[in-house]
C-alpha cells in the first residue's frame, strides 16, 4: 500500500483514543460514582492495546499474534455495542453486533477454506 505510514498512524490514533476513553474513568471522583450505573468503560483501555497490537505486529511477518489481536479487539468491540447501550438503542446495536460478529465468523470460515485448499 502506497503511504501506508498514514494507515498506521490512524489506526495508532483510534487506539490511542479508546486508551484515553477508558483511562478517563479511572482519573475522576465524579465518573467513580457511575461505575455502579454500567457507565464504566474501562475494557476500552484493553482495545486499545490490542488495536496497537494489531499494528506492531504486521500480518506478512507475525501472521498469528496480529490475528489473534485483531480478532480480540473485534470480538470485544462487538460485545461492547451489543451489551453496553441504552435501552432505547438496544434492539440497533444488538443487530450491529450480530452483523460485525457473523463477518469475523466468515472472514474465519473463508480463511480457514483457503488454508485448507493450500496444504490439499
Amino acid at each position: 500500500m502506497d503511504n501506508n505510514y498514514v494507515f498506521g498512524l490512524l489506526l495508532t490514533m483510534a487506539a490511542m483514543l479508546f486508551v484515553f476513553n477508558g483511562a478517563l474513568y479511572f482519573k475522576s471522583e465524579e465518573y467513580k460514582k457511575l461505575e455502579g450505573k454500567g457507565k464504566n468503560k474501562w475494557y476500552n483501555i484493553v482495545f486499545g492495546i490490542y488495536l496497537l497490537l494489531v499494528i506492531l505486529f504486521p500480518h506478512e511477518e507475525y501472521k498469528w499474534p496480529h490475528y489473534i489481536a485483531a480478532g480480540i479487539f473485534f470480538l470485544g468491540s462487538s460485545l461492547a455495542i451489543a451489551f453496553d447501550c441504552s435501552k432505547k438503542d438496544r434492539k440497533l446495536n444488538l443487530f450491529f453486533a450480530i452483523l460485525s460478529i457473523a463477518s469475523l465468523v466468515f472472514y474465519f470460515v473463508n480463511w480457514l477454506f483457503n488454508l485448507i485448499e493450500l496444504y490439499t
